[in-house]
């Protein structure tokens, strides 16, 4: 299935559910979720950060619904709105912990300097003798490379897991909506 026919479904069951009840209660859930999340990005940096990088720009408009935009923030978080935030966050705090468990790993067998191999002192002799005297200069052609190539692959990846999210709950949003709406 495709992108496009994944959103016509999602779509059509959407207008079938606010057919039968009515948009002011599809559009509430949606309204209160949009003032937890502004919420969250007034008392955490790291989200708030997230949530305004440039790269999403182009998202925004799927990540805020613009009648949720007229309300008032709450005073603070409920302890269930802090839950389902750690619950939502589970994969990227399992994430964060495996890099950092590596980057402990690799600070105990002593691994540091990476991709500084033209600065080491005992080469650079060796490096001169080979008339490898630009090497900095590649270095730093490369590191640039590597860095906007890291980016664009690490933008992808956001991209494509924000919108796998938005998908699953989506459709997981609308399966409730229809079980509560069934008709006997």
């Amino acid at each position: 299935m495709s992108r496009k026919d994944a959103m016509l479904a999602l779509e059509l069951r959407l207008s079938a559910l606010e057919s039968l009840i009515g948009t002011g209660r599809v559009e509430r859930p949606l309204a209160d979720l949009q003032s937890q999340l502004a919420e969250l990005a007034g008392t955490h940096d790291d989200i708030a950060n997230y949530l305004t990088v440039s790269t999403d720009d182009s998202n925004a408009a799927l990540l805020e619904a613009s009648f949720a935009a007229q309300q008032q923030l709450p005073a603070s978080l409920s302890l269930a709105g802090k839950a389902s935030v750690v619950t939502e966050a589970e994969q990227d705090l399992r994430e964060t912990e495996r890099s950092l468990r590596e980057i402990e790993t690799h600070a105990s067998r002593d691994v540091h300097g990476q991709g500084q191999l033209a600065r080491h002192t005992p080469l650079k002799a060796s490096l001169e003798r080979l008339g490898l005297t630009d090497l900095p200069d590649c270095t730093r052609n490369c590191e640039g490379q590597e860095a906007r190539l890291s980016d664009l692959l690490h933008r992808f990846d956001r991209y494509t897991e924000i919108v796998s999210q938005v998908f699953v709950h989506w459709s997981d949003l609308l399966d409730t909506l229809e079980k509560q709406h069934a008709k006997p």
